[in-house]
């Protein structure tokens, strides 16, 4: 086990705010490599809820597990437990050592590593643990080359491509890389492979990686299949060397995209993506993709209504207000919102001269909160 995690591990055993049962969630393999020639250094993270269930989990792989699979931990964490409403399922966390001296070689010898990752430690993860078949690989600059020539290779065992200031890629400063990039063209001009998610992440100075980032984000602009799902994202204020923390949470909260309950900032946003039509196909694939009841469904799909109503009445948009409150079932509507929300839609009814709707509302929240003020102070203003 490397340093830098013996020195984390010490840390979250010792710390305040960490259990020893999340240290003991932590598992530690060596795993010999005749491809690499040498044996690596493997930490396991488990999800919080594992040994309680019989579920299968994604994996996130993360390289250069000796500096980056401590934070890759933390966001499982913030994701999964912190503040009740998780924002991703609940996934298991690989770390991978790798030799510093050696680093830059996995961008430009990409081979024996994904041999190791395909034929040795993916399968001995699958056969360990509880895993489904997503899985997300990280890499940070050299490693971070590495995760993009993965992604060009047709068997490859990943779904999720997270790439923070990757290089080497051919540019300006890597000239020499033409015909590696001349194969990725030839590759999305032929692949046929099932769809991938892809994020890259460049700092907001980030030389000599720039170059190459902007040939890659180009090609995949003009060329990426269409069952691609993939971003990229320019940090304002952020370093190359501070490149893969940022982009781990927002890489791996964004590989989850149909997971948490849908939000809009604003009405515009709400039309921009596709209105009413583009909420109910989220929550359909939502529903298909993580086995999510029915009712669940129901409700979440109501938490975002409540959303949505409530930014027409900040926004004072009339017409948006109607629109929603005919068609999310008017009074069936109000009795899924708590009270203050329902005092909100109401008075926003009677502000815009919406008598006979506003005693409507007020008169079926009496019925169901008798022994509370406001309901009865709201229909008293509507007489």
């Amino acid at each position: 086990m490397k340093f830098l995690t013996v020195l984390t591990l010490i840390f979250l055993a010792s710390g305040p705010l960490f259990s020893q049962g999340i240290v003991n969630r932590i598992k530690s393999h060596v795993i010999a490599s005749q491809e690499l020639a040498d044996s690596i250094d493997v930490e396991v993270f488990l999800p919080d809820n594992y040994s309680q269930s019989t579920d299968d989990y994604p994996v996130c792989y993360v390289l250069d597990g000796q500096w980056f699979f401590s934070h890759a931990m933390s966001a499982e964490m913030a994701f999964t437990e912190r503040n009740g409403g998780k924002k991703t399922p609940y996934f298991i966390v690989v770390g991978i050592s790798l030799n510093n001296i050696l680093r830059f070689n996995w961008s430009g010898e990409a081979s024996k590593l994904l041999r190791f990752l395909s034929q040795k430690l993916v399968p001995f993860i699958d056969g360990n643990y509880r895993t489904n078949d997503e899985r997300i690989l990280f890499g940070w600059e050299a490693t971070g080359g590495f995760v993009i020539r993965s992604l060009f290779k047709e068997n490859s065992s990943f779904s999720g491509f997270i790439a923070a200031s990757p290089s080497p890629l051919y540019g300006e400063y890597f000239p020499h890389l033409k015909n590696k990039f001349t194969e990725f063209e030839k590759y999305l001009t032929h692949v046929k492979t099932k769809s991938r998610y892809v994020f890259i992440a460049e700092a907001e100075n980030d030389y000599p990686s720039g170059f190459g980032i902007r040939n890659i984000t180009k090609l995949l602009s003009q060329k990426a299949p269409e069952n691609w799902r993939w971003s990229f994202q320019k940090m304002t204020g952020v370093t190359h060397r501070m490149t893969a923390y940022e982009a781990i949470f927002k890489g791996i909260y964004q590989y989850f995209h149909y997971y948490e309950r849908l939000r809009y900032n604003n009405l515009q946003s709400f039309e921009q993506l596709g209105g009413i039509q583009y909420m109910n196909e989220y929550y359909r694939k939502r529903s298909a993709k993580y086995q999510i009841s029915e009712e669940e469904t129901l409700k979440s799909m109501n938490v975002t209504k409540r959303g949505l109503i409530l930014l027409a009445i900040l926004e004072n948009n009339t017409a948006a207000f109607d629109t929603f409150y005919v068609s999310f079932g008017g009074l069936k509507f109000i009795d899924t919102l708590f009270l203050p929300h329902g005092i909100a839609v109401g008075n926003y009814c009677l502000k815009h001269q919406n008598r006979e709707r506003a005693i409507e509302i007020f008169q079926f929240l009496i019925t169901k909160f008798p022994k509370r003020a406001n309901p009865y102070n709201g229909l008293a203003a509507c007489f």
